[in-house]
C-alpha cells in the first residue's frame, strides 16, 4: 500500500489550541510543545514511521490523571487521519464501564459504520453479542493497514476489550498501529488488553509527567526565572489543562488569575477522575480546615483505599497541596458547586454531627451547623437535639473572642432551632450584646425580643442590663424606669444601682439618684465603681480618689470586658476632675485594643472622650479630627441620644478653628426628639451657642446657653466642670453690649468655680477683666496666667496670655509685653494655635508683633507649626519631659507629635532628626528656627 508524503509528522509537533493567534502579557497563545515529555513524542513518531513502513506497532500512553493524555492522543489522531484516511478511535468513561461493546460500537461508529434499522451497528446494540461485535470489527478494520486508538482504556468494558484481542490476532501481519491511553498500565482491564496485546506486536510505553516550572515557562513564552511561571506552577501544580485555563484567563488582562475557563477545568478534572475522586474532593470542600480532615474517611461514601488513591489522584492532578488542600479557592468553589443545596444542607449537618461526637472544638461543629442552615434552610432541630445548645455556646465563645460576627451568626442559628425559651434567650442576649460591640442601633432592632423576655420572667442578670442599656441609649427612660422597678429579690441589686446611677446621669430629670453610702473603693462592681466615681466628679469631689477608680475599672475591664455605661462612666469623671493627662493616656491605651478587637462602639466613646479632652487643652484640630472619627466610626443613628456629646465636641473645634460652614453643616443634621431629656444635650446646646456667637447671631447664643442653665438647675446638676453655661450668657452680653449684665454673670461663675474648678475660674477671670468694670485688669489677668500655667488648657491659657500682653502694651510696659507675647506663641505653637495667638496679639490698636514671628520659617511643609516645635526640641537634645515643659505639653501630648514627626520625615529616631538639622545647617529651617524659639528664656 503506497502511503502520500505525511506531512501531519511536523504538524504533530506544533499540536495547537484554537484559541485566537497573537502576542498577549503572558506571551503568545499555548502550544502544546511544552506539555509532551519529548520521549513521548520521540516514541510515537518512530511507531508512526514504522507502520508506515509496513510494521504492527502498539504505543501504551500512561500518565497521572489529567496530565494530558487524551489531548495527545485526540491531536494525533486528527493529523494523522488528515494523512492517511481513516483511523479508528474510541474513549473509555467510568460512566459506561458496565455496557457491553461500548468501545466497539464507538469504533465502529467513528469508522463511518451507518446506523438505523437493519445495520450492523443497530443489531450489536439491540443484543450486545460479542460474536456480532468481533465479526463486525474484524469486517471493518481487517483487510487494509489500521490505526487503533483507545484513550481511557482502563475504562473499557470486558467484552470491547475481548473484540479488540479477537480482531487484532486476525489481522497481524497487516501494517496495525494500536495507540492507547491509561492512568496506570498495571491496573484491570488495562493489564490484561496491554499483555496480551505484546504477544502480538512490539508494544512500547510512554509516561507523561506533569509540567514542571520550565515547561510552563515555555508555555507562557516567559524567561525561565520569570515570576509568573513560578505563580503558574503554583497556581495549577502542572496540570496542563489547568496552565492552559489560567493562560486563556488571563488573555485579556495579562494577569494568572483563575476565571471562568479555570473553573471549566476543574470540573472536567474532577468528573473525569471518576465517582470517587468527584466523592473526596466534594468532601475536602466541605471539610475545609484542616482539624477536620480526619472525618474525609467516614463522610465519604468510598472505601478507605479508594479514598486514599482519590486524595492521591487530586494532588497528582494538581488541585490538592501536599497538605490535602485546595490549591486555590476557586478550586475548592467548583467542587462545592457540584452539591445541590439539599446535598450541602445533609453533607454539612452530618459532619457536624461527627465533630460533635468526636468532640472536636464547638466553634467548628457550629460552623456546618449555619452552613447547613444557609444551604439548606428548614428545621432540623428534632433530628440533632444538641445544636442550638452546642451554637449558644459556640456564640458565647465568639464573643468571648471578639469575633461579634461569628456571635451573630450562631445566635441566630440556635434561637432558629429550638423552641426552649431559656435557650433562646441565652442566644438573644449574645445576639444584643455582640451587635452593641459594632451598630447599637442593630441591637435596638431586638428590643421587642427582649421585653417579650422580661414579660415572660426569662431575663437573668445579664439580660436586664442588656434591656436596661439598650432601653437607656435609645431614650426609653420611662421604660428603663419600670425595668429598675420591676427588678425583684430574685435578680441581683447589682443590676438595678449602678444602672440607676447611670440613668440619673445621662437623664437627670427622669431619675432620682440612690441614696445608697458609696462602694468600698477597695472592691466592687465595675459598673458600680465607675458610676459612683463619675458622681464623686460631678460633686467636686477628690479628683485622686477618681484616679484610683478609674486605674481599678479599666484595668480589670481591660482584658476581662467592658460595656459602654462604665466605660464612658469612669472616662468623663477624669475629664470632669481635670484629670487630663490620665484620660488621654487610657484613651490611647484602649484605642489599639479595641480596634484590635472590632469593638467600634467602645473606640467611638474612647475617640469622643480623647476629642473633648484635645479641646480642653486647645488642641483644637485634633479635637476635631477625633470627633470626626467617633462619628464614622458607628452611624449618627447608632449614637442614639449620646450624639450630643461628640458633635458638641466637634462643633466648638471647627467654630475655634474658624470652620464654621462645617460646624453649620453638623448643627443641621437631626438629632433625636428627646435629646434635651439627656445631659448630652448640654455640649450641644452650649456648642451651638459658641457657633452663633461665632457668626454674629448673639440672642440665638444667649438663648442656647440659657437653656443649658434652666436644664442644669432644674436637674439639680449646676456644675462648672460639665458645662459652664454663665460663661457663655455673659459671652453674649458682652456681644450685646451689656456689659454689667455679662459681669454679674462672670462674677456667679467666678463663686461657683473657686477651689473646685481651676479653669474655669481662670476664665471668669479673664471675661471679668474684658468687661472694662474692674479696677485691675492687669491683677485679674495675671491670676488668671497663674491659675492656668499647669493646669493643661492650653488654648484658655494662650487666652489669657495674649490679653496680659496687650494689658502689659497699654500699660507702657513694652519688654513685659514682649516677653509675655512670646510666651503665648510659643505656647500656642504647642496646640497648632499660632492663629488664634497672632489674632490676639494683633487685635485692635494696642499692639504690634509683626516681627515677632517669621512667617516664611517653616521648610518642612509637611509637619504643622505644633509638630515643628517639638520635632526642633527633640533635634536639640531634650527629653520629652523637658520638652513638655518647655511648650507646656503632657508626656503623652510629645509622645505623639514625635511619633507623627517621624512618620512625616520618613526617620526612626531622634538621632535622624540631628541628620536633618545639621543637613539644612547652610539654610537655617524649621527644626532650627523652631530650636531657638522654644529654647529662648520666655519659654
Amino acid at each position: 500500500m503506497e502511503h502520500p508524503p505525511l506531512e501531519c509528522l511536523t504538524a504533530f509537533h506544533e499540536i495547537s489550541d484554537r484559541r485566537p493567534r497573537g502576542r498577549t502579557r503572558l506571551g503568545s497563545p499555548m502550544s502544546m510543545r511544552s506539555m509532551r515529555r519529548a520521549d513521548a513524542v520521540a516514541v510515537l513518531d518512530e511507531s508512526f514511521r514504522a507502520f508506515l513502513g509496513g510494521y504492527d506497532r502498539a504505543v501504551v500512553v500512561s500518565g497521572p490523571m489529567m496530565s494530558g493524555k487524551s489531548r495527545l492522543l485526540r491531536d494525533f489522531a486528527d493529523k494523522v487521519s488528515a494523512g492517511i484516511g481513516t483511523v479508528f478511535t474510541a474513549t473509555g468513561s467510568l460512566s459506561e464501564h458496565d455496557v457491553s461493546m461500548g468501545i466497539v460500537e464507538q469504533l465502529l461508529r467513528r469508522a463511518g459504520q451507518r446506523t438505523g434499522p437493519g445495520t450492523g451497528l443497530d443489531q450489536l446494540r439491540s443484543d450486545q453479542s460479542v460474536d456480532n461485535g468481533r465479526a463486525l470489527l474484524a469486517d471493518v478494520v481487517g483487510g487494509s493497514p489500521a490505526v487503533l486508538v483507545v484513550d481511557e482504556v482502563h475504562h473499557a468494558d470486558a467484552a470491547s476489550v475481548d473484540a479488540l484481542l479477537y480482531v487484532l490476532r486476525r489481522i497481524v501481519g497487516t501494517p496495525v498501529l494500536v495507540l492507547l491511553s491509561t492512568v496506570d498500565p498495571a491496573v484491570a482491564p488495562a493489564a490484561a488488553l496491554i499483555a496480551e496485546l505484546s504477544s502480538l506486536v512490539p508494544v512500547r510505553a510512554a509516561r507523561l509527567r506533569m509540567l514542571d516550572v520550565d515547561d510552563v515557562a515555555a508555555l507562557l513564552e516567559v524567561p525561565l526565572d520569570d515570576r509568573r511561571a513560578e505563580e503558574c506552577h503554583a497556581l495549577c501544580g502542572g496540570n496542563p489543562l489547568l496552565a492552559e485555563a489560567l493562560v486563556v484567563d488571563g488573555y485579556e488582562t495579562g494577569v494568572l488569575a483563575p476565571g471562568e475557563t479555570f473553573k471549566v477545568a476543574v470540573s472536567t478534572c474532577l468528573y473525569r477522575g471518576g465517582r470517587t475522586v468527584l466523592e473526596v474532593a466534594r468532601c475536602l470542600a466541605l471539610l475545609d480546615t484542616t482539624s477536620s480532615r480526619h472525618l474525609l474517611y467516614e463522610l465519604a461514601d468510598a472505601p478507605s483505599a479508594d479514598v486514599n488513591q482519590a486524595v492521591t489522584d487530586l494532588t497528582v492532578a494538581g488541585l490538592l497541596d501536599d497538605d490535602g488542600g485546595f490549591r486555590h479557592p476557586a478550586a475548592q468553589e467548583v467542587a462545592l458547586a457540584t452539591l445541590t443545596p439539599a446535598e450541602r444542607g445533609h453533607a454539612h449537618r452530618r459532619i457536624a454531627s461527627l465533630l460533635h461526637h468526636c468532640g472536636a472544638d464547638v466553634p467548628l461543629a457550629a460552623t456546618h451547623l449555619v452552613a447547613a442552615l444557609d444551604a439548606d434552610p428548614g428545621d432540623f432541630g428534632s433530628e440533632l437535639p444538641w445544636a442550638a445548645e452546642l451554637l449558644v455556646e459556640a456564640a458565647d465563645f465568639a464573643l468571648r473572642g471578639d469575633r461579634p460576627a461569628d456571635t451573630v451568626r450562631y445566635a441566630k442559628a440556635a434561637r432558629s432551632l429550638t423552641t426552649a425559651e431559656t435557650v433562646r434567650v441565652r442566644a438573644l442576649g449574645l445576639l444584643v450584646a455582640a451587635r452593641w460591640r459594632r451598630n447599637p442601633s442593630a441591637a435596638a432592632s431586638h428590643l421587642g425580643d427582649l421585653r417579650a423576655a422580661r414579660r415572660a420572667g426569662h431575663l437573668t442578670g445579664d439580660g436586664f442590663e442588656l434591656l436596661l442599656s439598650t432601653l437607656a441609649w435609645n431614650g426609653h427612660f420611662a421604660e428603663a424606669a419600670d425595668v429598675i422597678r420591676s427588678i425583684g429579690d430574685d435578680t441581683s441589686t447589682a443590676v438595678a444601682e449602678p444602672a440607676l446611677r447611670w440613668l440619673h446621669f445621662v437623664s437627670p430629670g427622669s431619675f432620682t439618684e440612690p441614696t445608697s453610702a458609696a462602694g468600698d473603693p477597695g472592691g466592687g462592681d465595675l459598673f458600680q465603681r465607675a458610676v459612683e466615681a463619675l458622681g464623686v466628679a460631678l460633686s467636686g469631689g477628690e479628683p485622686a480618689r477618681v484616679a484610683a477608680d478609674a486605674d481599678y475599672v479599666l484595668q480589670n475591664g481591660e482584658l476581662s470586658g467592658i460595656a459602654v455605661e462604665p466605660l464612658m462612666s469612669i472616662l468623663l469623671a477624669l475629664v470632669y476632675v481635670d484629670r487630663l493627662d490620665d484620660a488621654e493616656q487610657w484613651c490611647l491605651r484602649l484605642d489599639s485594643q479595641f480596634a484590635a478587637r472590632s469593638l467600634d462602639t467602645l473606640r467611638a466613646v474612647l475617640l469622643s472622650v480623647a476629642a473633648e479632652v484635645a479641646y480642653r487643652r486647645g488642641d483644637m484640630p485634633l479635637a476635631r479630627s477625633r470627633a470626626a472619627s467617633a462619628l464614622n466610626l458607628i452611624s449618627v443613628k447608632s449614637w442614639c441620644v449620646a450624639v450630643g456629646y461628640p458633635v458638641g465636641t466637634h462643633v466648638l473645634a471647627s467654630t475655634a478653628l474658624g470652620y464654621l460652614d462645617e460646624a453649620a453643616e453638623l448643627l443641621r443634621r437631626p438629632v433625636p426628639a428627646n435629646l434635651e431629656d439627656t445631659a448630652f444635650a448640654l455640649p450641644y446646646l452650649y456648642a451651638r451657642g459658641q457657633h452663633a456667637l461665632a457668626t454674629n447671631r448673639p440672642y440665638a447664643a444667649l438663648e442656647d446657653f440659657r437653656t443649658c442653665g434652666r436644664l442644669m438647675t432644674s436637674w439639680d446638676f449646676d456644675i462648672p466642670t460639665f458645662v459652664s453655661w454663665r460663661i457663655g450668657v455673659g459671652q453674649a452680653y458682652l456681644a450685646l453690649g451689656r456689659p454689667r449684665e455679662a459681669k454679674g454673670m462672670f462674677d456667679k461663675q467666678l463663686l461657683r468655680a473657686r477651689g473646685r474648678a481651676r479653669a474655669v475660674h481662670a476664665v471668669s477671670l479673664r471675661l471679668l477683666a474684658e468687661t472694662g468694670l474692674i479696677s485691675d485688669r492687669r491683677q485679674f489677668l495675671e491670676e488668671s496666667v497663674k491659675l492656668l500655667q499647669n493646669s493643661g488648657h492650653l488654648l484658655e491659657l494662650i487666652n489669657s496670655l495674649a490679653e496680659l500682653s496687650n494689658e502689659y502694651y497699654a500699660r507702657g510696659d513694652s519688654e513685659r509685653s514682649r516677653l509675655t507675647g512670646r510666651r503665648a506663641i510659643e505656647v500656642s505653637s504647642g496646640c497648632d494655635a499660632l492663629g488664634v495667638a497672632k489674632n490676639l496679639l494683633l487685635s485692635g490698636e494696642r499692639f504690634d508683633l509683626t516681627n515677632l514671628v517669621d512667617d516664611d520659617e517653616q521648610r518642612y511643609p509637611q509637619l504643622t507649626d505644633a509638630e515643628s516645635r517639638v520635632a526642633g526640641l527633640a533635634a536639640q537634645g531634650l527629653t520629652n519631659r523637658e520638652i513638655g515643659r518647655k511648650l507646656f505639653l503632657s508626656m503623652s501630648a510629645v509622645e505623639q507629635r514625635l511619633t507623627r514627626v517621624f512618620r512625616k520625615l520618613g526617620v526612626s529616631r531622634r538621632a535622624d532628626l540631628i541628620g536633618l538639622t545639621l543637613a539644612r545647617s547652610a539654610a537655617p529651617g524649621l527644626l532650627e528656627s523652631s530650636t531657638s524659639k522654644a529654647g529662648s528664656p520666655s519659654g
